[in-house]
């Protein structure tokens, strides 16, 4: 009998400290509506381009900072994007990002979302790079 529970509590010490699981590879910690967010330079014009949850800020040579609300929805596919001036819908777009580069396709706010990342008359892409 002696011998029984001198194996068990032996054997039971070892199985109760079990190591915590693996993290999921592929999984990013800060979501898919945030990877999005930070600082971009358009890859053939001098424009750059700073994404935060709420705000989507341009700035060019040119013009100062042109600034938007901004509202973004991840659950679609491609994910979605609204940018707001004031209350007016100013564009519609979608938008990719594959490691350091942020591609978006984009239409005027009355016109209709894209559905690709094609450019068209109606739908303009431009193609950005991440800052470090």
């Amino acid at each position: 009998m002696r011998r029984i529970v001198l194996t068990l509590l032996l054997a039971l010490p070892p199985l109760a400290f079990a190591p915590a699981p693996l993290p999921k590879s592929g999984r990013s910690k800060s979501g898919p509506n945030l990877t999005i967010q930070g600082a971009w330079r358009q890859v053939d014009k001098p424009t750059t381009l700073t994404v935060t949850a709420t705000r989507f800020e341009y700035s060019t040579q040119v013009h100062g900072p042109i600034k938007y609300d901004l509202r973004l929805d991840a659950t679609k596919t491609p994910p979605t994007y609204d940018l707001l001036a004031g209350e007016a819908l100013n564009a519609v777009g979608i938008y990719k990002v594959e490691g350091q580069t942020l591609t978006v396709c984009y239409a005027a706010g009355g016109s209709p979302r894209p559905t690709s990342f094609e450019e068209d008359r109606r739908h303009f892409k431009e193609v950005f790079s991440r800052l470090k």
